[in-house]
This record gives structure tokens, sequence and C-alpha cells, in this order.
């Protein structure tokens, strides 16, 4: 079985493929992408969609996780959360217009909060200890995947979708 985590955002985001079997999850591809931020926004959500539904299309998952905005009472940037926002709506169009042709996919959301916490990961720790956790969890996969030197504090991204990946196998083989 194939899981995608998808983490959107404006600016860069992640994708994560895991195969799940009767051993450990395995990382097959993980992808950050960097958006032009001279493009217009709308041009960059389009680029969202259109990345997202190629890596599926390429990819053909069984389950797809894209990661929820959680907006919270301390958000100090509501014009950055708003742009996730559509972003992850984007997101989640493109899964909805790949679910048109394959309508067996099981899809989920989660928020990172959720993520981090089914992981054992700090709040306090936030997008840093995911990242140490994943480097240190899927160190050969990441090899495999051409990131020899692990996921960077720039590349943030993938490793919350990897992380959103593994708690959805986790979710998925607990039901």
């Amino acid at each position: 079985m194939l899981v995608i985590g998808i983490d959107a955002a404006s600016r860069q985001f992640g994708l994560a493929c895991l195969e799940i079997g009767s051993r450990e999850p395995k990382l097959i591809s993980a992808k950050l992408v960097k958006l032009d931020i001279d493009d217009d926004f709308i041009s960059r959500l389009a680029e969202v969609y259109r990345e997202v539904l190629g890596y599926l299309t390429s990819l053909k998952p069984d389950v797809v996780a894209v990661e929820d905005v959680k907006f919270s009472p301390y958000t100090k940037n509501i014009g950055m959360i708003t742009k996730t926002a559509y972003a992850v709506g984007t997101a989640m169009a493109a899964v909805g217009e790949y679910k048109r042709f394959e309508p067996h996919v099981r899809t989920m959301t989660l928020n990172a909060h959720e993520v981090r916490s089914a992981l054992g990961i700090s709040r306090s720790a936030g997008k840093e200890g995911t990242r140490r956790l994943i480097n240190t969890r899927f160190h050969d996969d990441l090899i495999a995947c051409g990131l020899a030197s692990g996921v960077k504090k720039t590349g943030q991204d993938v490793s919350d979708a990897i992380a959103l990946a593994w708690v959805t196998a986790a979710k998925i083989n607990a039901s």
C-alpha cells in the first residue's frame, strides 16, 4: 500500500510517499517543491495544483493525507496562515480531481499538532523536532531518495509530509 503525505504551502511545500507492507514503512519518494515567489499568488496556487496532481498520477497511491491548517488564537501572521489555507485547499482540490479517476483512493486530513502528538514530539520542538525524528528514522531511505544529507532546515516541509504519511499509515493499520 502506498501512502502519500502532502504538506502544502504557498512558497514551498513537501510531498512524500511511504510504502506500507508487512515490514516497517519505507520511504520511496520525497520532494520539496519550491515555488517562484516572484510569480503572483494565483499562479503559485496553480503550480501547487499541477505538482500535487502530477505526483499522485505518477505514484498511484492507495491513501492520500493532506496536512490541514489549524488556526490558533496565538497566530501572529493571519496573512501567512490565510495563504497557507488557500494552498491546502488547492492541494485538496488536486486530490479530489485525482479521485475522480481513482475512486478507490482513501483520503485523510490531519493537522500538524495531531501528527506531532502521534509521534511524541512536543509542541515546543515543532518542525525542528519532526525534522530530527524523520532524519533519524528514515536515514537510509532519505539517502535512497537522493537526500544524502537528510532533510535540511530549509526543507522541513518534506519532513512534515513524511511524518504525515507515517502517522496516516499507522492510523489505517490500527483501524
